[in-house]
């Protein structure tokens, strides 16, 4: 049934909206709304208040009328008018406190086709901190939004914690990547994802913002069946120049120096095959000279495949110098420079650097991940020509800072 002018009337002026009873303004209201709806916002007056006050702030003059705040009153009040009983709008009144005044999101994110009930954060809001809720919120602006609700419920479900503590740590991770990379950046919330969640609320218990890193301290699978195999293959692909994905040469060679790896022409001769003729023994020994092979002719040695091609010689390299090589990776925090928790949005990173003295330009680039029992391990380790240029792609998916 219609309700009265006078019902209309009052309903707006509860709101701080002030139409006069004869005023054109209130027939399609008084033509639409039910009882249901005036009961209910009479009932809540204090809270519906505040949402329209949010979507039309600004003050406004006793007794006079505001285009602004009439509208945006009548824009809640046509959603609110959708329950069909005093129980329904009791309900879409909570899920609008909790859109549009607790998380601050516009007025599409309430009403998309696809949001769902807002109960599981509305029942646990309370017990974030405020701090914590302004960082969901800054979040939350950040999403698109005929998601954004859905989003964050996926957050507030991850399992292995419970939905205050997902709400809070999300918050907290708002908060660190506002502070790491500041609030222009436009895109600095694109590591935060449910897939990426539950390794960052490891890491953020583990090595929190700005906390001190002490380094890695073993190797982890990274994306190999074991710890053993990820080490042997990078050791393989970035000192010994074998394999499809090798590296430039170069770099094997620098590490060739860095690993002080020692073989004379001696030993080289018994690590050949039958099939090495006569030309090819020469132009390799050509490459060497009393104490061993030349370091200016490491580029081209490697080059050579005679190392790739041939497992004897790679052998003897995994056996004297893999260890080496992994404990390039093992240094203590206070060597490594650069330090971050990074986030592909799939998978999350401890990366650092390991700057060469020597070279302005040059350094080590280790990172690592947290394997499936939340344990982290070295991931990769490598030398890059541009160290800057890395840290700076490392620094585009940064969380966090780590002293």
């Amino acid at each position: 049934m219609p309700i009265s002018a006078v019902s209309a009337h009052l309903l707006l002026r509860s709101l701080g909206v002030h139409v006069a009873i004869a005023d054109v303004r209130l027939v399609n209201i008084c033509a639409n709304y039910r009882d249901a709806t005036v009961t209910a916002v009479n009932g809540s007056v204090a809270r519906v208040n505040a949402i329209v006050s949010i979507l039309a702030p600004g003050p406004v003059a006793p007794g006079a009328f505001s285009q602004p705040r009439f509208s945006e009153a009548k824009r809640l009040l046509d959603y609110l008018n959708a329950g069909a009983t005093v129980a329904a709008v009791r309900t879409l009144i909570d899920e609008a406190e909790t859109v549009l005044d607790w998380l601050r999101l516009p007025f599409a994110a309430m009403t998309a086709n696809n949001v769902p009930p807002t109960a599981p954060l509305r029942q646990s809001w309370g017990n974030v901190l405020v701090p914590q809720q302004q960082g969901i919120q800054q979040f939350a602006a950040s999403r698109r939004a005929n998601a954004v609700v859905s989003t964050l419920i996926a957050f507030a479900n991850v399992p292995g914690a419970t939905i205050v503590t997902n709400l809070s740590t999300l918050g907290q991770l708002a908060q660190a990547v506002n502070a790491s990379r500041g609030l222009a950046d436009a895109n600095r919330f694109s590591g935060i994802t449910p897939a990426a969640f539950p390794s960052l609320r490891t890491l953020h218990g583990l090595h929190g913002p700005n906390s001190a890193f002490a380094g890695f301290v073993r190797w982890g699978p990274g994306d190999h069946d074991s710890p053993q195999l990820n080490l042997k293959y990078h050791f393989l692909k970035h000192v010994c120049y074998a394999g499809v994905e090798s590296e430039l040469p170069r770099e094997s060679a620098w590490w060739w120096g860095e690993l002080n790896i020692a073989l004379t022409w001696g030993q080289m001769s018994a690590f050949f095959a039958d099939s090495v003729s006569l030309r090819e023994r020469n132009v390799l020994q050509a490459m060497f000279d009393g104490t061993g092979l030349i370091p200016a002719k490491r580029v081209q040695f490697l080059i050579s495949g005679v190392v790739s091609q041939n497992p004897r010689l790679l052998n003897y390299l995994v056996d004297n110098y893999e260890n080496a090589y992994r404990d390039r990776a093992l240094h203590p925090g206070a060597v490594l420079t650069d330090k971050i928790v990074q986030s592909n949005g799939e998978k999350v990173f401890i990366s650092a650097a390991i700057r060469d003295p020597a070279h302005a330009t040059r350094g080590i680039f280790v990172i690592g991940r947290l394997d499936g029992a939340n344990e982290l391990g070295v991931s990769a380790c490598y030398m890059c020509e541009d160290i800057q240029e890395k840290l700076d792609a490392a620094a585009s998916n940064k969380i966090w800072d780590l002293a």
